[in-house]
């Protein structure tokens, strides 16, 4: 049976985002505002009431772009990364999902809770910026943000349906620092579930693992562990503040260690570029591979600011000559229109950077400008 063929994505029928105050089908999708997140429903209902309204549009669209929901243009008008691929691919093919709408595919964004700062992140993602936000008038409000708890009715829904769960994804703040994180998992791995279920996680590798959380990550289906690492020694240290360069590299070998014959274990860095580090590229590609470890990479639009595409001629030319007959893929990225005045990017970096030191709000922290003042220079038009 593989009814979900006959509409262009799956997602509305097989899956959950949960994050912030909203309930969606999946990341990717523009907010609707119409889509609150009632921590108060149990997740069946949380399902039905985020999806209704595209698994409408879907059914009678089939393949037809030109009336697609207008929340998933962010997914359609990207070619090179379409997420309903893999939405389909992660189906049951026992389940008519067009029929029986049966939430499979579950990922929960749990809250902002993070020990790390990251220059390319923002309060919303981690509790660590939210003084440096507030100091920067970067017009929001967000405080410590918990989405689902222990004692939450969607939280306890969760947990009785997790045997229906194929594809459990976590992503925060750092998930892997919350204990709401591991029960889930620990409940699933207690009961047998995990064998028949793929798990992904997105986090900074800052967090050592006990034996017993190694077994647990071991014990599904499929393990897929995304880390975050965007540079290597002091470019590390200072996108993503907070990081030990030794100690963060030492605990990322320790898992390779644990997982390295776990044939359903991958785990690669995700490197997201923007104007901090599309300079050293390769050098990261080159150090990660030669250590046999995957180098994945997104490509940072905003803020634009920080948005490698906005850069100056000067450095756009330094890169096409770096990158020549390399990665295609990259300067054709870089060689987009700009869309700021890149003037614009150092006297942000400024801005970021003397706030932090002005208020002593992390320790040990340099400026860019201290960093790296050879790219810094070049950034400066």
């Amino acid at each position: 049976m593989e009814t979900y063929k006959s509409v262009l994505c799956a997602a509305p029928f097989s899956s959950l985002f949960i994050s912030k105050t909203t309930a969606k089908p999946c990341c990717a999708l523009s907010y609707d505002p119409a889509n609150k997140l009632d921590i108060n429903e149990n997740i069946s209902n949380v399902f039905d009431s985020a999806n209704n309204k595209i698994r409408e549009n879907f059914k009678q669209i089939g393949f037809n772009l030109d009336s697609i929901h207008h929340g998933c243009v962010n997914c359609n008008s990207r070619t090179d990364l379409l997420q309903r691929i893999h939405y389909n691919e992660v189906t049951d093919d026992n389940i008519d999902y067009i029929n029986n709408p049966t939430l499979t595919y579950l990922h929960i964004d749990f809250n902002n809770i993070c020990n790390l700062a990251c220059r390319i992140c923002d309060s919303n993602s981690s509790n660590l910026l939210i003084d440096e936000s507030n100091l920067l008038d970067e017009n929001n409000k967000n405080g410590i943000r918990k989405i689902i708890t222990f004692d939450s009715p969607l939280y306890k829904s969760i947990v009785d349906n997790i045997s229906n769960i194929r594809y459990l994804r976590f992503s925060g703040g750092e998930p892997l620092l919350h204990e709401e994180v591991w029960a889930l998992i620990e409940t699933a791995y207690r009961l047998g579930y995990t064998k028949n279920m793929d798990f992904k996680v997105n986090t900074n590798g800052t967090i050592k693992l006990s034996e017993h959380r190694m077994n647990i990550l071991k014990s599904f289906k499929g393990t897929h562990i995304d880390i975050s690492m965007d540079g290597i020694g002091k470019h590390a240290e200072y996108i993503r503040t907070n990081v030990v360069w030794d100690r963060w590299l030492s605990n990322i070998l320790e898992y390779q260690r644990e997982f390295k014959f776990c044939s359903n274990i991958d785990f690669s860095i995700v490197a997201t570029m923007s104007v901090y580090n599309i300079h050293i590229y390769d050098k990261i590609k080159t150090f990660f591979n030669n250590l046999d470890i995957v180098v994945n990479t997104n490509m940072l639009f905003g803020p634009e600011k920080l948005c490698s595409y906005n850069i100056n001629q000067r450095a756009k030319d330094y890169l096409n000559e770096l990158y020549k007959n390399k990665f295609p893929e990259l300067l054709h990225f870089i060689n987009y229109e700009n869309k700021i005045d890149p003037a614009e990017i150092v006297e942000f970096i400024d801005k970021k950077d003397n706030i932090v030191l002005s208020n002593n709000l992390h320790k040990n922290y340099r400026a860019f400008r201290d960093v790296d003042p050879e790219w810094y220079a070049m950034l400066k038009v």
